[in-house]
């Protein structure tokens, strides 16, 4: 293997190349040193690779120095896993269309125990980032792998909740494994690679285009064996996760939200349609077995909100808003509408400011 790994990394790299049309060129050759090193009248036979794809291949071909870009692979510390591998993930082995190549940053050796994904809105609550972080927390004291894609909102709180609960936690990026999106997860993507890993089927350098998260979520669902879902809108991308996670025979799990914030009825429908709804992380261990004593018994429930204050928290933002604004909003009298801020604040969901104004509390500072 070791020869071959550069021919592996070479076809990688091909513009264009994609996982479907690499696999169809492995079907044909075998293995990439024989696409390298195949006479290339071979490739107008082949019908099944589109006419772009085999005139990047010879151009690239021909002009390449993959000894050199080995080199300089070896040098930048990223590690390479093929379908060849040792270390491929058994669980991505037998999805549909599993990535030929994968490079990652950290120990892709996951622990053993079961493997959760957390998935959700960019554009979370403060509730749900809430959750997902108490949830990922209590998941990793059980034992869990903790999966998710570090994006923004959900994804962000999920790691940092993994991480805060001393677990593993595998960051399946929609960019190369070097390229870090968005950019100020930059810490975050360290203390992964410091405590787990990240993984990517992009080439290095790839930047974080629309079209690789779709594929990036089939990743996610199969190197897990069950999917959590955290506020999603009803056409929310984490439901393209879910639709994987399906397919690949996953288990599917939602938690609830509030009733008047659109990045719940994709939560809901699922929880419709027959995802398990989970009210405490009870809900899931007990699908393993796993007993709840080990877990805080201090966090083992998720916080759960009124109608009012499902009602009050999505009006507010991370800028304050001023007491007479939020009485305007509701229609309500200010003695119910500062019952309810008290309770948002004392369940750690919102701060009060000078001057009567209020905001979300920042994803640091909620409680666990």
């Amino acid at each position: 293997m070791a020869g071959r790994e550069k021919y592996w990394l070479a076809l990688k790299m091909v513009p264009g190349i994609g996982g479907a049309n690499y696999r169809r060129l492995l079907n044909h050759f075998h293995d990439p040193q024989a696409v390298w090193e195949a006479p290339a009248r071979l490739f107008q036979q082949l019908q099944d690779i589109d006419q772009q794809t085999r005139d990047n291949l010879l151009a690239y071909r021909a002009n390449a120095d993959i000894e050199a870009a080995w080199q300089r692979f070896l040098a930048s510390g990223m590690g390479m896993i093929t379908l060849e591998s040792a270390d491929y993930p058994p669980g991505l082995a037998n999805i549909y269309n599993p990535p030929p190549v994968l490079f990652h940053y950290g120990d892709v050796h996951v622990p053993k125990g079961p493997v959760i994904a957390i998935v959700g809105s960019r554009r979370c609550s403060a509730y749900g980032r809430h959750v997902a972080g108490q949830l990922a927390a209590e998941l990793a004291e059980a034992g869990f792998t903790v999966v998710s894609g570090m994006a923004r909102g959900i994804d962000t709180a999920a790691h940092k909740g993994a991480l805060r609960g001393g677990g593993y936690t595998l960051a399946v990026l929609g960019s190369g494994a070097d390229v870090v999106y968005p950019p100020e997860n930059n810490k975050l993507y360290q203390e992964i690679i410091q405590k787990g890993a990240v993984i990517s089927e992009f080439a290095p350098g790839m930047p974080p285009l629309a079209a690789h998260f779709p594929a990036r979520n089939r990743l996610i669902s199969g190197l897990s064996d069950a999917v959590l879902v955290i506020e999603a809108a009803e056409k929310s991308g984490a439901l393209i996760t879910v639709d994987a996670a399906l397919e690949q025979g996953r288990e599917v799990y939602a938690v609830p939200g509030c009733i008047t914030n659109n990045y719940s009825t994709g939560c809901h429908k699922l929880i419709q349609q027959g995802a398990k709804l989970v009210a405490s992380v009870r809900d899931i261990l007990e699908d393993y077995g796993i007993s709840t004593q080990d877990v805080h018994k201090n966090d083992s429930t998720v916080i759960t909100m009124t109608l009012e204050e499902q009602t009050v928290l999505p009006l507010l933002g991370v800028m304050p808003l001023g007491l007479e604004e939020l009485v305007m909003k509701t229609g309500w009298h200010t003695s119910q509408l500062l019952s309810v801020l008290t309770a948002l604040e004392i369940k750690g969901f919102i701060e009060s400011v000078p001057g009567k104004r209020y905001k979300l509390t920042d994803v640091k500072g909620l409680r666990r």
